[in-house]
């Protein structure tokens, strides 16, 4: 009896742990981004020149979504159309979806765009167009799980030098034209996910990527205003708020606070003597405030 019971608490030992590998070896069943009555709103900051204005910024809204689904290159594939805000100007384009991975077609392949399958550390290799390894990366900065609104558990991963924001199930926002759903555009400043809906309900938005990604700059992340301007040249990042006082403020991209000035016409600060890196200029003329991020 006693053997028998050895024998019985043996064979679930070993089922338990092949259970477990199995598992394992599966991985997670991650939340699919390319779903059927999936929306994505995309909002561009357009440089702009009017002969009363001069140089202006302005914001246009895209809208992209899920229609159906296609085979291309012998995969399934979802078709998205992309068009203005108010369903102008259409275009379609085919994305493809695996377990955690998403994929948009390239010139003849599939480029990867998003794979949740990354951790903290891990780096993501970064293609060309053509789907060449151009020997960059990606730093994964951080990976955790959160429950967003409509109740579901999502991992989320912030990543490289921009702090992308990668949500299981939604997308990711991020200011490379390359890797979104957004139509290429000649003079665009940058391009950001203003919200993601399902059959109508909305899941995210802009404001939960930046809480995310504020924890790692310490900098409120805000789009370029009409009246206040950051621009860098010159070793020199500098704001203009039509003749108002203006003030700046220059930070690492860990949040660490550089210098800072105010003028009363042009706010300048020198950046030559400062390494190579990725900056964060933030100015304040009254009640508005700019953030831009800066290659040196």
């Amino acid at each position: 009896m006693k053997q028998s019971f050895k024998i019985l608490v043996t064979i679930v030992a070993v089922m338990v742990l092949l259970c477990s590998s199995m598992a394992k070896s599966r991985g997670r069943e991650y939340l699919p981004v390319l779903e059927d009555g999936k929306t994505w709103v995309y909002g561009t900051v357009y440089l702009k020149n009017d002969t009363d204005l001069g140089w202006y910024y302005d914001t246009v809204y895209y809208k992209t979504r899920v229609v159906g689904d296609t085979i291309v290159l012998d995969k399934p594939c979802k078709k998205l159309t992309v068009s203005g805000i108010n369903g102008e100007n259409p275009r379609t384009k085919v994305q493809y979806e695996e377990n955690g991975k998403l994929y948009a077609e390239g010139w003849n392949c599939f480029l990867p765009l998003i794979d949740m399958n990354y951790e903290k550390g891990d780096n993501i290799p970064i293609y060309d167009a053509y789907g060449n390894f151009d020997e960059t990366y990606l730093e994964v900065r951080d990976s955790e799980i959160i429950t967003t609104t409509d109740g579901l558990t999502r991992k989320v991963l912030t990543v490289g030098w921009s702090l992308g924001v990668w949500v299981e199930g939604i997308g990711f926002n991020i200011d490379f034209e390359t890797m979104t759903s957004f139509p290429i555009t000649l003079n665009y400043q940058g391009t950001f996910m203003e919200s993601c809906m399902k059959d109508d309900e909305v899941l995210f938005t802009k404001s939960d990527f930046d809480r995310i990604r504020n924890r790692h700059t310490g900098v409120e992340m805000s789009v370029q205003s009409e009246s206040l301007t950051v621009t860098y040249s010159d070793g020199s990042v500098s704001a203009v708020c039509n003749g108002n006082e203006v003030s700046m403020e220059l930070y690492s991209l860990e949040g660490k606070l550089i210098a800072r000035t105010r003028n009363n016409d042009r706010a300048s600060l020198e950046t030559s003597t400062l390494p190579s890196g990725i900056y964060i200029a933030k100015a304040a003329c009254g009640e508005t405030s700019v953030v831009r991020k800066i290659a040196l």
